[in-house]
Order: C-alpha cells, then structure tokens, then sequence
C-alpha cells in the first residue's frame, strides 16, 4: 500500500483534539515526559504542533524533533542541535548542564 502523506493540519481544521490536548497540557504542566506513539497518519505530528503553538503563546519553548528523520544517533544530536539554536538562552542552559557531567 503506498504511503499517502499530506500538510498537517492546525487551528480550526485540528477537530474533536480538545481531549487530547487537554491531556498533554496537564502532563506537561505536571512536568512529565510526552511520548506520543500510534499508528500511522493518525495525527501525532498535528496535535503536538497544535499544543507546541499553544505552549509558544503561554511564553513556553516548544522544540519538535522528527526521530524518524536520522539513521543515527550522531545525526539526531544534530537535529536536536539545530532546534534548540534560536533559542540562545536555552542552549546556554543546555551547555552548562553538559559541562557539569
């Protein structure tokens, strides 16, 4: 069967998400960790883009790191490198808890 992939939806066009997205704001907001597995196309990446947004409007730093997108373990660092580096005081923070190891 051949993999049919389209844009991800937000806003209005993210429909019947509110459950979900209630979830993930009280786990986050609790300071949990937020694996998100299923099937494919079901709307992962949509409902954490969503909720990313929603964080970003609260003053929060949403970063979205696609695991999928790397063969190794170098290259994901990389990815995560790439993601964090608009964000300048983050990156500082991440830098002197590297140091301390």
């Amino acid at each position: 069967m051949k993999s049919i992939t389209g844009p991800r939806v937000s806003g209005d066009d993210l429909f019947s998400r509110d459950q979900e997205l209630d979830s993930l704001e009280s786990q986050i907001r609790d300071a949990n960790d937020l694996p998100q597995t299923g099937q494919h196309r079901m709307g992962k990446t949509s409902i954490l883009h969503e909720f990313g947004s929603r964080l970003k409007s609260d003053g929060w730093i949403y970063l979205f790191v696609n695991a999928e997108e790397f063969d190794r373990a170098e290259e994901m660092i990389t990815g995560i490198a790439a993601a964090i580096h608009p964000n300048k005081t983050l990156v500082s923070r991440l830098f002197k808890k590297l140091k301390s190891f």
